[in-house]
């Protein structure tokens, strides 16, 4: 089965694998930081950067933009074109990137200035500096430039992003404001030296106010993707294959391991070849696919997301001609795609879930399914791109908001038979109810609805799970309601 974006990801490696333009754009970002620091030696303008990186010294295991992200925000700005208008490769100017980072907004806007109107190289230019404004950002402020280089790099371009280090998600204090004069001071720069200390107090306290609200983000992810790994543990348990079980045993208890090792290592190697055992041994089958996804959410950096939906999809070549296999592939795709974070695969195979489940006159989990697609993808595009959360995708977030809530009129839980699949759906509709209402009773409602859930699942495997399922609600319901207050 294709991915959403095969076509664009098929032209990217092609453009890339052109005459060595990946390595080409990975050493050209390495220039780029060169010459701004060439041209920052200056004793006006050295003092005003605190750190200067490129992509590569980000994450040395993605040196520029992975495949995947280009093609997939190729697909993301083809939609609605024609195949003429469509864009290529070529213009996607991030492919490589360097990030400067000031200490304060001012600082930011001098050094912006100086690529702007200053800057000088016989290696590369620099155009388009534009300023991300906060106010139509959701709290993103930042200045993006494009390098272009020339020469032997002609054609290749990379991102410059000029940032603070509180944009940069990292709650940083700020600096000490310090003064020391020769001789005595005016009483009224006293009065300013105070208020100006005052500020500077409520900043570093309102930094450690974002600081908290980062971390808490992270954490909330953390726990929604270990109630993941604890539904997909439990499901792999029920089928008593000791293949299968083994192999859940070892990704669990090396967890930590596998989280933050390098992909060389041989305990990645090992998984690896064990999963292929199996595939060999039993053929392609949900329980390989819940290990495949399982293995993947124990990596921090989601650089295993594409490989385990790429085992569902041979999952899925291998039931083909199977209608209710096909669709029940494609169910566990769409969800898992949710569960890596992939949220825009999840809704386009979410869709082609409920097309299918209608023409059966039975949509109402498939329903349920999509709307809660659509509310985490609005969620993490809605509340935390200004916290380092992805790219900011701004024109289509209130739609899927909008689109969640529609579905839950049309849901009709009593069609559900299956208890566990029921109580799971109502928690479902609590859980949109929570992300994307945006009235303070139907944010309580949505809660009370995911309370009526949980207390349905005790006594049954699946209590652990939605305990946790329910703190993440709790959690979430809490932090859109303050926004009432």
């Amino acid at each position: 089965m294709k991915r959403v974006y095969s076509d664009q990801l098929a032209d990217v490696q092609k453009y890339l694998g052109y005459s060595n333009r990946r390595s080409n754009f990975a050493e050209f970002q390495k220039i780029v930081k060169t010459e701004i620091l060439r041209n920052l030696e200056t004793p006006s303008h050295f003092s005003l950067v605190s750190e200067i990186f490129s992509r590569e010294e980000k994450n040395p295991s993605v040196p520029i933009k992975s495949d995947q992200k280009i093609a997939l925000k190729l697909y993301k700005w083809s939609k609605g074109k024609s195949k003429k208008e469509r864009p290529k490769p070529s213009d996607i100017h991030d492919i490589a990137g360097v990030t400067v980072v000031c200490n304060y907004p001012s600082d930011t806007d001098e050094v912006a200035e100086l690529l702007k109107d200053k800057f000088r190289s016989n290696l590369l230019g620099i155009s388009k500096v534009t300023f991300r404004d906060p106010n139509t950002t959701k709290g993103y402020r930042a200045y993006h430039a494009i390098a272009t280089g020339k020469g032997k790099f002609n054609g290749i371009t990379c991102e410059i992003q000029i940032k603070t280090s509180l944009t940069m998600s990292w709650g940083a204090k700020t600096h000490d404001l310090t003064y020391k004069p020769l001789g005595e001071i005016d009483h009224r720069l006293n009065l300013y030296m105070e208020k100006l200390t005052n500020v500077a107090l409520i900043l570093d306290e309102q930094s450690e106010i974002l600081k908290s609200l980062i971390f808490e983000a992270w954490q909330m992810d953390e726990e929604r993707r270990d109630a993941a790994r604890l539904e997909l543990i439990l499901g792999v348990k029920t089928s008593g294959a000791q293949q299968v079980d083994e192999l859940v045993e070892l990704i669990s208890t090396q967890s930590t391991e596998l989280s933050v090792s390098s992909l060389a290592d041989n305990i990645h190697d090992e998984i690896l070849q064990k999963i292929e055992d199996c595939k060999n041994d039993m053929g392609c089958s949900k329980d390989l696919c819940r290990v495949a996804v399982l293995y993947a959410l124990s990596r921090k950096f989601g650089d295993r997301n594409d490989w385990a939906i790429e085992q569902i999809d041979h999952w899925h070549d291998f039931v083909e001609g199977d209608e209710d296999l096909e669709n029940e592939v494609l169910s566990f795709r769409s969800i898992a795609s949710m569960v890596l974070g992939e949220y825009e695969e999840a809704i386009e195979t979410g869709r082609e879930v409920l097309s299918r489940a209608e023409k059966k006159g039975d949509g109402s989990l498939a329903k349920a399914n999509l709307a809660y697609f659509l509310s985490e993808a609005f969620f993490h595009r809605a509340f935390d791109e200004s916290s380092g959360a992805g790219e900011l995708v701004t024109e289509v977030t209130d739609d899927c908001a909008a689109e969640s809530l529609s579905f839950l009129d049309e849901i009709d839980v009593d069609q559900i038979k299956d208890e566990a699949k029921r109580f799971r759906v109502e928690d479902t509709i609590g859980a949109v109810l929570i992300t994307c209402s945006q009235e303070e009773e139907h944010i309580r409602r949505g809660l009370e609805i995911c309370k009526a859930a949980l207390s349905r699942a005790v006594g049954t495997e699946w209590e652990e799970a939605s305990k946790v399922f329910f703190s993440l609600h709790e959690k979430r319901a809490f932090r859109r309601l303050i926004a009432f207050k």
